[in-house]
């Protein structure tokens, strides 16, 4: 995986994480320090937020992250929850 972006847009993100197979039980999504939304530049608290609701509704809980210089490499993975439908 190529960690070189320094600067990508949440909607890049959300489309790589869509692109993402469904049936991989474990997702790397790497997310750099510096992103955008909707053109703007925006706090990574709140474009990570919503990232996360779109990981949830396919069914991918976080397992962590690991620094990298630049970034973050974020790790989901396939989690079922009895009762809840995402």
């Amino acid at each position: 995986m190529a960690m070189t972006p320094v600067v990508a847009t949440v909607e890049e993100l959300l489309a790589e994480l869509q692109a993402m197979p469904a049936s991989a039980a474990v997702v790397e999504l790497w997310v750099p320090n510096d992103v955008t939304l909707r053109g703007q530049a925006a706090p990574l608290d709140v474009a990570m937020s919503v990232i996360l609701d779109k990981a949830l509704k396919r069914g991918l809980w976080p397992d962590g992250f690991s620094d990298m210089p630049g970034g973050r490499l974020y790790m989901y993975r396939v989690q079922k929850v009895a009762g809840l439908d995402l």
